[in-house]
């Protein structure tokens, strides 16, 4: 099954913000409802733990379920599976809207990372399906630019809206974007298929899928706990040993099967482990900025809410710089923007942890703002390369694996960070430092550690094609026109 636009006006546009709204759904529920989670704790009298876990049952979930969601798009149609997802999401609001216990919440929070992973991956291929590969660049990277500006101002609006209405109201709020989303998506596109395609591959491997989930779930787990827990517990280790097999068995199994939930040879392929390789990388760089308005909190002893407006110029060029690296990715290929993102998560990393040390905000304020350059320029171009370089009918798999490791990474560079900053940290306290000078030690520690990570990704660079021709000769043109096909 493929999406193609309609004959209304501005068609690819309306599709365009139709993605958007439902990407800013995902981003918003992700650093909006962290804010309100004091309020909730309050009214529905829950434990530190089950409040946790309103967070990480999201975050686990999407991890889980976002690879067979993404070839359950490849299967049933992008389409199909993106408004099914919008409404899940919509349906999962309102009862985390609703809820009156913490279980009723917790839930609902699964109900939503249950959307989100079905409509996740669905909604990145439908932007480069209904747009040519000299546009899929652009699209792409304002499709980023704009739903991450969610992401930034999410807890600004989730605090906000929690002082003023209330925690339910950070809910309600995804009803506009979701309604948008679904007439968007039903105005500006239909659905065409082909039989022999869709009963080709119309078969799903739940083996596969068992075996999936019993891989990532415990590995999740343990980098959600891992603070919790500390990396010296047996638990930890044993839900790690556990995730290793089930991963080796998986792998085992998924070759012998005739339509596998994940197709190897297609993650055999170099530019794909390359692009997947450095989205990862990329989302270790992005949530180490979790920990920063501490630092500016502790050492350079600003507000909180001063510390969060500290975070602008990070997050400011994500809506100037993610177009043009869709531009340029369209224009020249991959190699030119990735080098310009590497070159900027390395300096803005270096500049920002050595500047630190004058405990002056506008001294670091250059390397803030070229460190937020450095995850427009990759992650715009990587997600369209990607999608480039396989089969159109694989899209939807590619997009789920790759939004797979987007969490993981996240969860992995939490995980990493805090035990950095920690060690760090707890090292100086030892040694007899003060802990103003503890903090900045381990601040500047965990800046460089991102600083020798990123530089990888210069190492990279090598196995990327240098010209645009390169990489758009293994697309396929975008269907304009619908001979000998069904219509649904």
């Amino acid at each position: 099954m493929e999406t193609i636009l309609t004959e209304v006006k501005n068609a690819k546009w309306l599709v365009l913000f139709g993605m958007i709204a439902s990407l800013a759904l995902i981003f918003l529920d992700q650093s909006a409802v962290p804010v309100a989670l004091t309020s909730i704790q309050q009214q529905l009298m829950m434990g530190g733990l089950s409040l946790q876990w309103v967070l990480n049952a999201y975050l686990l979930v999407i991890a889980v379920l976002i690879i067979p969601g993404g070839k359950l798009a490849d299967i049933y149609g992008h389409k199909k599976f993106f408004v099914a997802g919008i409404f899940t999401f919509l349906i999962a609001s309102c009862l985390c809207a609703l809820a009156f216990n913490g279980v009723e919440l917790i839930a609902g929070r699964v109900l939503q990372g249950l959307g989100a992973a079905i409509m996740l991956p669905a909604s990145a291929v439908i932007i480069t399906s209904v747009v040519s590969p000299q546009e899929r660049g652009k699209m792409m990277g304002i499709y980023i630019a704009v739903a991450s500006i969610f992401l930034a101002i999410g807890p600004m609006i989730g605090g906000v809206v929690t002082q003023y209405l209330g925690w339910r109201w950070v809910f309600w709020l995804n009803l506009p974007f979701a309604l948008f989303s679904m007439f968007a998506i039903n105005k500006a596109t239909r659905i065409v298929a082909s039989k022999a395609i869709r009963k080709t591959l119309r078969k799903v491997d739940w083996l596969g899928l068992a075996c999936l989930a019993l891989s990532i779930t415990p590995l999740i787990v343990a980098l959600l706990q891992s603070v919790v827990l500390g990396w010296n517990s047996p638990i930890l280790w044993c839900l790690v040993a556990i995730s290793s097999v089930s991963i080796l068995f998986f792998i085992k199994a998924e070759k012998y099967r005739s339509q596998p939930l994940l197709d190897l040879k297609m993650l055999s392929a170099l530019p794909v482990r390359v692009g997947i390789t450095i989205i990862i990388l990329t989302q270790f760089a992005i949530v180490s900025i979790a920990f920063w308005p501490s630092f500016m909190q502790e050492v350079l002893k600003f507000t909180a809410a001063q510390a969060g407006l500290g975070l602008i110029p990070v997050t400011l060029p994500i809506m100037i710089v993610s177009p043009i690296a869709g531009w340029l990715m369209d224009k020249h290929g991959p190699k030119l923007p990735v080098t310009m993102g590497a070159f900027c998560l390395v300096f803005g990393s270096v500049w920002v942890g050595a500047s630190a040390w004058s405990q002056n905000y506008l001294i670091m304020l250059p390397g803030l703002f070229v460190f937020g350059c450095g995850p427009s320029f990759l992650l715009a171009c990587m997600m369209t390369f990607l999608f480039s370089v396989v089969e159109e009918h694989k899209r939807g798999s590619l997009a789920g694996f790759t939004g797979f490791f987007r969490q993981l990474g996240s969860t992995m560079g939490l995980a990493l960070s805090s035990t950095i900053l920690s060690n760090a940290y707890m090292s100086k306290v030892a040694a007899g430092f003060q802990t103003s000078y503890a903090s900045q030690f381990a601040f500047t520690c965990s800046t460089f550690a991102i600083a020798l990570l990123s530089l990888t990704i210069v190492w990279l660079l090598k196995y990327l094609p240098n010209v645009a021709s390169e990489y758009s000769s293994t697309t396929t043109q975008p269907i304009q026109q619908v001979p000998q096909r069904v219509t649904e």
